[in-house]
């Protein structure tokens, strides 16, 4: 299964990863149903907080579950300029594919 999950922040220090608050919006057989609902923003994933939105592929029957696929999205588009104040772009906002970091981690965010 192909599971998403949004998050607020992309942080690494000393004390190791900080995603911020979480949100695991749903999972997925396929990971074209995955990807295209995380491009496109479907249902406001991004609910104004969520900058950053992974797919895990989780194996399934295992006691402890083990990540064999991860893509990274980040947001892009979040806001747009409307009568000269800068305004929430739910229309327009998009996530788009973006390298994992070197040292990310290889254990599940949704299964943490």
């Amino acid at each position: 299964m192909y599971f998403v999950t949004t998050f607020k922040q992309l942080c690494y220090d000393e004390y190791g990863w900080d995603f911020g608050a979480t949100r695991t919006i749903g999972y997925f057989k396929f990971l074209e149903d995955a990807q295209r609902r995380v491009i496109n923003n479907e249902c406001d994933i991004c609910e104004t907080i969520y900058d950053y939105a992974i797919i895990e592929k989780i194996e399934s029957d295992r006691l402890y579950p083990e990540v064999i696929f991860q893509e990274l999205y980040k947001v892009k588009n979040i806001t747009r300029i409307e009568n000269g104040k800068e305004v929430y772009n739910i229309d327009g906002l998009r996530y788009e594919k973006i390298d994992l970091p070197e040292n990310f981690i290889c254990h599940s965010i949704v299964i943490a």
